[in-house]
């Protein structure tokens, strides 16, 4: 029997679902499908090995969330893991490990870390470091990425850990990446989560281990106020496209069911401004008789708005849209919808504030 140090650290290990838990079921005409299972029985297993690697140097405690679909993932399985998370660091855990669908994962991962720092952008409600990651394949596929993947989510904690960081982070095959700017980029690549908008990862992972840019890093939490696990559902995000009628887009929101509107531009803010698709005067009338806030983000992966000198990018916030910067579409809509639900903002100019401010490292922070 091994000998464990009394000094190993502590980690809370949360199964949430997503393929790297899939079961693969044989069908009767010889086709495989990946089942989410209904109880942790298989998965805890498999992980053993892999948990096995660390005892010396941590205490790993596992639990079974959810096996669900991360497609499936709701506003309630948010709330469930930022209560749990801030739990655990009140019993003494050191950090805290998820695995999680790739789907949802970016969404979960700004969810969480938005969360878990809390309305003040100086402060940190809940001090210790997070670290998601799922895979492309299941942990049961021999020369997959599932068990590489799962065993350096333990990797990236020690290494936050030992530097002292408190973010919410996303390891995936070789690199390391801040939670709130991650985005998945590819639905089969082992390297199908990026952060294409920060100007390099936050770390790498090689034959040395987790190398861990701690200036990149919030290392030194400055604690105070409380957890922020509210999202609201009135937010209507649509894709600026060849033919995205205004007229449509104003009967939607004379519903009166949302609270915000986000327009993913077709670049650095630019949507259409011509004959009836002319979205500028639709802009203006949501922003200033509705007083709906438009908010402007960029569909391309590591795109920003706010700072182009197209003319037309240009006329957008004139009639009134608010720029995302450099925050990803789903950062984007996490955070406002995180702001909604919060009550952080009561005017439209409260909200340009907002997007202009840093709570999580979602944004580069503009004075």
């Amino acid at each position: 029997m091994k000998k464990h140090s009394d000094k190993r650290l502590k980690v809370l290990f949360l199964g949430h679902g997503g393929t790297i838990g899939m079961l693969p079921v044989i069908r009767a005409d010889g086709s495989t499908i990946l089942v989410s299972p209904t109880t942790d029985n298989d998965f805890r297993q498999a992980v053993a090995p892999s948990l096995e690697v660390f005892s010396n140097d941590v205490d790993i405690t596992y639990e079974f969330v959810t096996g669900e679909d991360s497609s499936n993932i709701l506003f309630d399985n948010w709330v469930g893991l930022v209560k749990r998370i801030e739990q655990a660091e009140s019993e003494g855990y050191q950090g805290v490990a998820i695995t999680h669908g790739t789907n949802t994962l970016a969404h979960t991962a700004t969810a969480l870390a938005l969360a878990l720092n809390g309305i003040n952008p100086k402060q940190r409600a809940c001090c210790l470091p997070v670290c998601i990651s799922g895979a492309q394949n299941t942990i049961y596929v021999p020369g997959g990425d599932g068990r590489i993947n799962l065993e350096n989510i333990f990797r990236t904690l020690i290494a936050a850990i030992k530097c002292g960081g408190s973010d919410v982070l996303v390891n995936f095959h070789d690199w390391v990446m801040l939670g709130s700017r991650t985005i998945k980029v590819h639905e089969s690549s082992f390297r199908a989560m990026d952060s294409p908008a920060q100007p390099q990862h936050v770390g790498i992972i090689d034959r040395r281990g987790v190398i861990l840019y701690e200036h990149l890093l919030n290392t030194k939490p400055i604690r105070g106020g409380h957890t922020a696990p509210a999202w609201s559902d009135q937010v209507l995000v649509l894709k600026a496209d060849v033919g995205l009628n205004p007229k449509h887009i104003e009967s939607i929101l004379k519903l009166g069911q949302f609270k915000a509107l986000i327009i993913e531009s077709f670049g650095a803010g630019s949507v259409c401004t011509k004959g009836d698709y002319n979205l500028l005067p639709l802009i203006n009338t949501i922003t200033n008789k509705m007083k709906i806030p438009v908010f402007i983000s960029s569909q391309f992966p590591g795109g920003s708005v706010g700072t182009s000198q197209d003319e037309i990018a240009v006329q957008t916030m004139e009639a009134g849209a608010i720029p995302c910067f450099d925050t990803t579409d789903i950062a984007t809509s996490v955070k406002i919808r995180w702001a909604l639900a919060n009550d952080l903002c009561k005017t439209i100019d409260d909200f340009r504030t907002l997007m202009r401010t840093d709570y999580a490292g979602e944004v580069t922070a503009l004075a």
